[in-house]
């Protein structure tokens, strides 16, 4: 299987404050700047480690989000983070805010 194959769920280009906490280090603001109910890519200074526990916070159509995910990759701008399970209502709000949203090119590479 291809690294492209993996990807379940298509990222959409979205432009989202929020905050990304790890560790025990303090909240820090953070851009999600891709998003999909399997994951997104998240700009922040400075970076968590590749396999980090994270818990990032944003707001989708005026109700706040708070997700558990896991750094799986690292770029020199951002994280890619892999999301949990989803609750019903994120999974909603995520799949709302996205259905029209351009396809993301992959922040991966």
């Amino acid at each position: 299987m291809s690294r492209d194959e993996r990807r379940r769920n298509v990222r959409k280009i979205v432009d989202l404050p929020g905050e990304l906490a790890h560790g025990e280090a303090p909240p820090a603001a953070a851009r999600v700047a891709d998003l999909s109910i399997g994951g997104a890519f998240i700009i922040i200074d400075p970076m968590p480690a590749f396999g980090s526990a994270v818990h990032l916070r944003f707001e989708l159509a005026g109700q706040r989000l708070e997700l558990d995910g896991v750094v799986r990759w690292t770029k020199p701008r951002g994280v890619g983070v892999q999301f949990g399970v989803l609750g019903a209502r994120e999974t909603y709000l995520i799949s709302e805010a996205t259905a029209n949203a351009e396809v993301a090119p992959d922040s991966r590479r």
